[in-house]
This record gives structure tokens, sequence and C-alpha cells, in this order.
């Protein structure tokens, strides 16, 4: 063999442990996906020294960034959840969060999360990713160091798999000859990826005119950011912001419902169920949430008019949180 197949190639997490470091024995979360860019970004200086040749003296590497995507099709498996939770800063089934008391109208009470259940945390969670190829005399490994979750969306188009993308900003970059010693790389599941019919709820407050989507985007935003310390090559740590639920879409105009709403500044919750048909769903419920955007024009003939709507999900002090994931898995 004399090229590198994509088609041969592998992509593993290992979660970091206490002060950010690998265990020993790591079980690596092997990703099911499509195609990843995550590329190591040299920054490289030329020497500004006079030199009497007239010509570049020389060329220092002073630092260096990790940053790009991984994309995946949206289907049941290990490595999912975890960058779902990565993506929310928090574990499943950790914290505690309200719901409206069923004998008292307008009164909340308060629960533990369970195990199946996500809410947005304040955790930075780590990862070493690694990619293997199949490069023609020996395999090729690749592992980018302190790896973190910036964002992940999930996208729907009809008559199509549902699709999702991560965004990483990592560090360091080293390069090895075999797998990491002592890992282990379970199979990631053969679960049948989801898609749009199985799409089951698409629930916008009360307004039925935005019952017809021809495409839906959930984002999830964590504003991470890379903290670059004299000493180091690469960013020795990760911050996080606000995490930042959105929701956009594309629905039929068929009223004013929904701009009458953007111009009222109207909150009102969102429910989205997403399944695989084999009984596995992801619910995403948005207790509070105002349009951004909602603009309808007039396209050329024989086309219908489409109504390009944002959302953006608040934080809602009854229920404690700005959206919860429920997974129902079969």
């Amino acid at each position: 063999m004399s090229t590198t197949s994509a088609d041969l190639s592998r992509l593993a997490f290992g979660k970091l442990g206490v002060g950010e470091v690998l265990p020993a024995n790591p079980p690596m979360l092997v990703a099911r996906f499509t195609s990843e860019s995550l590329q190591f970004q040299p920054n490289v200086v030329a020497s500004p020294e006079l030199d009497p040749s007239g010509q570049v003296r020389d060329s220092i590497l002073t630092g260096s960034a990790s940053t790009g995507n991984v994309e995946f099709p949206l289907v049941r498996s290990v490595w999912f959840h975890e960058m779902l939770s990565a993506a929310f800063r928090n574990d499943w089934g950790t914290g505690v969060l309200g719901y409206p008391d069923p004998g008292n109208a307008g009164q909340y009470l308060t629960r533990n999360l369970g195990v199946d259940e996500l809410i947005p945390g304040k955790m930075v969670k780590l990862y070493d990713v690694e990619k293997r190829f199949e490069t023609p005399d020996t395999p090729s490994y690749h592992v980018f160091r302190k790896a973190g979750v910036n964002t992940l969306s999930l996208s729907v188009s009809p008559n199509e798999l549902l699709t999702g993308s991560v965004s990483l900003i990592a560090g360091e970059l080293d390069l090895y000859n075999a797998d990491l010693a002592g890992a282990s790389y379970a199979d990631p599941g053969q679960y049948t990826p989801l898609t749009a019919p199985n799409v089951t709820e698409v629930n916008i407050g009360a307004m039925t005119a935005a019952a017809c989507f021809s495409a839906l985007t959930l984002a999830f935003g964590s504003n991470m950011r890379a903290i670059d310390c004299i000493g180091s090559y690469s960013a020795r740590e990760k911050a996080i912001g606000r995490f930042e639920p959105t929701i956009d879409g594309t629905s039929y105009f068929v009223s004013n419902d929904i701009i009458q709403s953007l111009i009222d500044q109207d909150a009102f919750p969102v429910t989205i169920a997403l399944g695989d048909g084999d009984g596995n769903v992801y619910e995403f419920f948005y207790p509070r949430c105002k349009f951004t955007n909602a603009t309808a024009a007039i396209p050329g003939t024989n086309q219908d008019v489409m109504l390009p709507v944002s959302i953006r999900a608040l934080y809602d002090p009854n229920y404690r949180y700005s959206c919860k994931v429920t997974r129902t898995l079969a």
C-alpha cells in the first residue's frame, strides 16, 4: 500500500482525570464519525535580524494551537453521550432541577436529576484525542492533548440522517506509532443512526405555524477559550464562558404567529424529540425561549414562502436550567 486511506482511520477520546492527566490503562471512547478537521496550527516566526546575505537567517516555532471539528451521524453511543455531557459542562444525572407542582399552580418543586437526564453545569471536561492512520509502513498516531468541547450542534433535514458536529479546542500534539500504552478501544456499537422521519416532536410553544420544518439545528455553546501562558508552546488550560443553547430552523410560512411573537418578545417553551426508530430517543426541553429572528421573503416563481427563524434559550429560575436532555434507551 502506497497511500493512506481515510476509510481505515480511527478517532478515539481518552477522558482526563485528576490533574488533567490521562489515567493508566485508559478506556478510549471510539467515535462513530464521518470526517474530522482537528489540526495542529503552529505559530512560526521568521527571524527579524538583519543579515549581510540579505536573506532570512532562521525560522522559530513560538507557539501553537489545535482546533477543528468532528462531524458524525447522530447515533446512540457512549462517545456521543460523553460529547453531550462535555458540551453541557456536566455529568449525566448530576444536579437539582425544578418542576411544576401538580397540586399547586404556579409553584415549583425540586428534585435530583435521574441518571438519564442532563442539564448545564460549570465543569471543564478535557480529553486526549487520538487519531490513528493506517500509513503504508506502520500505523501513525496523532494525539492532541487537553481537548475541550467548545460547541456541539445537531442538524435535521427531511429524508436525511441526523448529523452532528463537535468543535474542539486542544493543546499540544504528540506523535506515536502504537496504541496508547494499556489503552482499550471498545467497539462503538451497532445502533441505527437517527433519521428525520423519527423526529417525534417539534413543539414551539403553542404556535401551530412552526409545525412543518424544512431544516432544524440545535446548538450548544460553552464559549470555551484557551489560556496562553509564558513558558508553554500551547494553551496551558481552558476556561468556559456562559452556556448558550440556540435553535435555528426554516419553517413553511403559514401565518404571522411567529413574527408577532418576535415583535412582542414572548417567552415560550420548546420541546424537540429525536429518535432512531428502535426506541432510543433524545428529548431536548427548553422551558423559556424567545425568537431573535423571523423574516419572510418572497422568492421566485414555483417556490414556497419560507420563514427562517432563530431562537435563543434562556435560563429559567423555576426550572433551574435553560435546556434539559432526557435520553430514553431501548
